[in-house]
């Protein structure tokens, strides 16, 4: 709906901004106007990428992978053209938006069994060699569009995703932290998987967690097993209402549910609220969850005890 659509526009401008921004302060070529086109610009291209979106769901595709595989490029790819002095023209956004799609189809990157280090080379290497891939075929799509030289556009395209998809992996590891391989599954969802990251000293310490689109950030704590395997049951939840919802009808009732009712803490003891419903799942897959309200694990034999007619209800 609307709400999906400002949410793509506005993942877009942010992305594109963040990454102009990066890669300006590290090469010190800050230019403010600049910037301001790459905000309006990724925007734009957002706002396309969620209707095409819609479209390719209609034929079959995961909604959020489709949108977030667009909206990641369409970023990467008009931050590192405005880096370089590319001129965007209506070619450049057309092929960013192809080479979303592109990417899409060749996949995400989901860790890597081994420590910190071994994931962050991982999907610094993946992404950078993904989206040149993408963007020098999408490259060459823009020049032939705008009249130019295609093999130049190719060259320029695969720069431009390689420098885009090396800024993404810096920011997913910096606000996420890298990512990691649990040792079991939380569930089955085909090609398009969950991404688990570790967090980092920005998140704080005890048992933490978010869901960020298909990345799943979970603060785990070494002394509790128990404890963690509900955060990564209860993530993983969300995430499986992501691909049920979609992204805008799941952060619109999360934010509801947050700041009118119940309220954050009270969500996650609240019959359907999404909170409750990544409890729920989490009870599905690892057989309890964790009630703060409560101060205990709640399991399928006293659920009913302590949440009398309460239906278990996942979305």
């Amino acid at each position: 709906g609307e709400f999906a659509f400002l949410v793509a526009a506005a993942v877009g401008a942010l992305t594109s901004s963040a990454i102009y921004a990066g890669t300006a302060l590290a090469n010190n070529s800050w230019n403010w106007g600049d910037f301001g086109r790459a905000a309006a610009f990724g925007a734009i291209a957002g706002g396309i990428g969620s209707v095409l979106g819609s479209s390719a769901v209609s034929l079959g595709a995961s909604p959020q992978s489709a949108h977030l595989a667009v909206l990641s490029n369409v970023g990467g790819q008009m931050g590192a053209n405005l880096i370089m002095g590319n001129e965007i023209t209506p070619g450049m956004v057309a092929a960013a938006l192809v080479g979303g799609y592109m990417n899409y189809q060749m996949g995400n990157f989901n860790g890597v069994s081994g420590s910190g280090i071994a994931n962050i080379a991982a999907e610094f290497a993946f992404l950078s060699s993904r989206n040149a891939i993408s963007g020098g075929i999408a490259g060459g799509v823009a020049a032939g569009v705008d009249g130019g030289d295609v093999n130049q556009g190719f060259i320029y395209g695969a720069r431009a995703g390689a420098i885009g998809g090396a800024s993404l992996a810096a920011l997913n590891i910096i606000t996420m932290g890298p990512a990691y391989v649990p040792d079991k599954k939380y569930g089955e969802f085909g090609r398009n998987q969950p991404i688990y990251r570790k967090g980092n000293f920005l998140w704080g310490k005890g048992l933490k967690g978010m869901a960020i689109g298909r990345n799943l950030v979970t603060r785990l704590r070494p002394d509790d097993p128990k404890g963690n395997e509900w955060l990564k049951a209860h993530e993983t939840g969300h995430f499986y209402q992501i691909t049920k919802l979609g992204l805008g009808k799941f952060y619109t009732r999360t934010l509801k549910n947050y700041l009118i009712a119940p309220g954050q803490r009270a969500s996650y003891d609240s019959p359907g609220t999404l909170e409750f419903g990544a409890q729920v799942y989490s009870m599905g897959v690892v057989g309890y969850f964790w009630s703060s309200l409560l101060q205990t694990y709640v399991t399928p034999s006293n659920f009913q005890t302590y949440y009398p007619g309460a239906p278990a209800k996942i979305y």
